[in-house]
């Protein structure tokens, strides 16, 4: 009963805090930033809801017509209230989701709280950014892609079907997620003889027929010649070419998931890594955000902490495991100073965007690239080295017990 308590406050406390950022983030004017993603799911909105007639969406974004679609039917006359009662909405469904996947995977109500209010009060998170960036079709995907874990874990693969066609819908990122569970399964048939559900298969090329069906449906207005495949070629140019884009990306992980994750990282070696098949699922899911973080584009933060649902939840089942209250303390109270919770994000669309782009590790100058990595590094140290003589005082005046 206490914990349902809990669970409840965790939801009330999503409300009032979405309400807050709503009142005190000021939001992108994206007549000022013509180049903001807003303005091209803008004009998906448009076509929808019948003010314009003609489809002009420039690739990728015209096949991401689910958020917008279903904006369209409300009728709200002002676009960044229905916008954000969209997002609330989705924004529960995903607190909630995870809660369920973390109970299942037996995380400890404590590291379940620290989760949740990473997601929430992070810059970059599910409520923040997505109030700044308001006109968004991200939100969703939290969602989404916890339930695809959700159905993984608990073995509904017939669930995967209508999953696939809505989060393509969505978003294109779904297939190769789909595709990565596919291998994952093939290779669990070569190594284990494990059954493959042909489900997942089924999904699969559902989610690719959905993809299909909406190229063709809702064209790109430049289209000629492009594919997913063909932007990542021009990615993987692009880093090539800037092979200082694999440090920025290092730290726009670390930037997205603090101390946590380098404490997670200590766990993830030997023997204090449970080698199952779904937290190597987990693993593979992670290093997939991390790799479309250089290949999907170049806002790699976002990107990157868009694969919430899998990256937290494989650094909290590490963090259960042989990881003493203290040590997570310090990677709590290192991380904060990166939640940037007393400042407001700057608009892109700032007079001067050296203030914008100081926020960002792949957009920053890199002296302050360098300094955060240099902090991200001591932090490192600490909580994985020089804790030790702390815990050692904390032992002798009795404040904690032996490990």
């Amino acid at each position: 009963m206490k914990q349902i308590w809990i669970y409840i406050f965790i939801n009330i406390a999503v409300i009032f805090l979405s309400i807050g950022v709503y009142w005190q983030q000021p939001a992108l004017d994206y007549n000022k930033c013509p180049q903001c993603d807003g303005v091209e799911y803008h004009k998906v909105y448009s076509y929808f809801s019948g003010e314009v007639e003609d489809y002009k969406v420039l690739f990728s974004f015209n096949s991401r017509v689910f958020v917008p679609w279903c904006l369209s039917f409300w009728a709200e006359e002002d676009l960044q209230k229905g916008f954000w009662y969209f997002n609330l909405f989705f924004t529960l469904l995903a607190v909630n989701a995870l809660i369920y996947l973390w109970i299942a995977l037996e995380i400890p109500l404590y590291l379940q709280i620290i989760g949740i209010a990473w997601m929430l009060l992070h810059w970059i998170g599910i409520i923040r950014y997505n109030q700044y960036d308001w006109i968004t079709i991200d939100v969703p995907l939290y969602f989404f892609q916890t339930l695809l874990l959700i159905f993984i874990l608990k073995k509904w693969y017939v669930w995967l079907v209508p999953l696939a066609i809505l989060a393509t819908l969505q978003k294109e990122s779904f297939i190769p997620l789909l595709g990565l569970f596919c291998v994952w399964q093939l290779y669990q048939y070569y190594r284990n003889q494990s059954l493959i559900s042909l489900w997942a298969g089924f999904a699969l090329v559902m989610a690719i027929g959905t993809k299909t069906w909406v190229e063709y449906s809702f064209p790109a207005l430049n289209g000629e010649g492009k594919s997913s495949i063909i932007t990542i070629l021009f990615f993987v140019r692009e880093t090539l070419q800037n092979p200082l884009d694999i440090v920025r990306l290092g730290i726009a992980f670390f930037t997205g998931y603090g101390i946590l994750a380098c404490l997670a990282l200590s766990n993830l070696k030997g023997k204090h890594f449970y080698y199952s098949p779904f937290m190597i699922l987990l693993l593979l899911y992670t290093i997939l955000f991390i790799a479309f973080g250089v290949l999907a584009g170049r806002d790699m933060t976002r990107i990157v902490f868009l694969g919430y649902p899998f990256v937290m939840t494989l650094i909290l089942a590490l963090l259960k495991h042989n990881i003493s209250r203290l040590r997570l303390a310090l990677a709590i109270l290192l991380s904060v100073p990166l939640l940037r919770l007393l400042s407001h994000i700057p608009s892109a669309s700032e007079v001067h965007p050296e203030v914008w782009q100081s926020w960002y590790p792949e957009f920053a100058e890199m002296g302050i690239v360098s300094a955060w990595g240099l902090y991200i590094w001591v932090a490192f140290w600490i909580v994985n080295k020089g804790y030790a003589p702390l815990e050692d005082i904390f032992k002798r005046n009795g404040w904690i017990g032996e490990q």
